[in-house]
């Protein structure tokens, strides 16, 4: 199943972003936070995933990186075409997240 970033929103919260996405015909948010670091006089950006994209994405780290590399692109105002398509799911990690998902709601 083809995995999509649809949009990209600035959240309330500095450095904060609302990245809206899509796994087959299934819709998924997630939260990401943006945080420039200077290593070695360097200024790099450190980007996280909220509990969700973790999950998400667990056993597909490419697409995962995918996305980061676009979120980055966003950050830095360079021009970012959406929705892209960013990878691919097989069946096997289409359940794992709809397990997830699953699990996930039971215990919040």
């Amino acid at each position: 199943m083809k995995v999509k970033v649809i949009s990209i929103e600035l959240a309330p919260e500095l450095g904060k972003f609302n990245v809206l996405g899509s796994i087959g015909s299934e819709c998924h948010q997630w939260t990401m936070t943006v945080e420039t670091e200077t290593i070695a006089d360097r200024q790099i950006q450190v980007i996280k995933g909220d509990k969700h994209f973790c999950n998400t994405f667990r056993f597909n780290q490419k697409i995962a990186i995918e996305l980061y590399h676009i979120l980055s692109k966003f950050n830095k105002g360079q021009p970012v075409e959406l929705p892209v398509e960013i990878g691919e799911f097989s069946q096997v990690e289409v359940e794992r997240v709809s397990f997830q998902k699953a699990v996930t709601s039971t215990t919040s």
